[in-house]
């Protein structure tokens, strides 16, 4: 009993660790306010921590009326086993909500208030 309970607080501890680390990190890559920037990079976020990111964003940025773009930067999946994550997840997350966009080579442009 008292290792399955130790095992939760490590796993707990672990993901605490993780979403703090993936914070920085988003943090090192737009280093302006993100919430008030035409351009987000997500590279060296996992595919659940971009979309999390990319959620609380388009909220934020949705409520500001005179942006009618954002720029979101994906990369190409040089980097990823097996190719591109992030981008495809992107797109399907986008498609899933009906959410206006166009691909570029390095990410994606999203289209803002329906504009």
């Amino acid at each position: 009993y008292q290792r399955r309970v130790r095992g939760k607080e490590h796993h707990k501890l672990m993901e605490d660790a993780n979403r703090k680390a993936s914070y920085y990190i988003f943090l090192n890559r737009n280093p302006n306010d993100p919430k008030n920037s035409a351009v987000i990079d997500l590279h060296g976020l996992y595919v659940h921590e971009a979309l999390e990111v990319v959620e609380e964003l388009l909220s934020s940025h949705e409520a500001q009326s005179e942006r009618k773009t954002l720029s979101i930067i994906t990369g190409v999946g040089r980097h990823s086993k097996g190719g591109a994550k992030l981008k495809p997840a992107l797109v399907k997350y986008l498609k899933a909500r009906d959410i206006s966009f166009n691909t570029t080579a390095a990410g994606i442009e999203v289209k803002l208030n329906g504009k």
